[in-house]
């Protein structure tokens, strides 16, 4: 993963908590999914409880596109 962390003095225009809401958002795309992405990938599919997870940690705007 790329370290961003160098461009956020660069960006005075976003708040500590809007740092902090991106920072626990990379450490579940961290924990959560690039563990299991080239299985997904080979199986052609992926964990949809990935959507639970999200919600389980407030992430509302993630949403389950089988069920739209």
């Amino acid at each position: 993963m790329v370290d961003l962390s160098k461009f956020r003095a660069q960006r005075s225009v976003f708040s500590e908590e809007h740092h902090q809401y991106r920072e626990s958002v990379r450490r579940i795309i961290e924990s959560e999914i690039e563990p299991f992405l080239k299985g997904w990938e080979s199986a052609g599919q992926f964990d949809s409880g990935i959507f639970r997870k999200a919600g389980q940690a407030h992430y509302s705007k993630f949403t389950n596109p089988g069920a739209l």
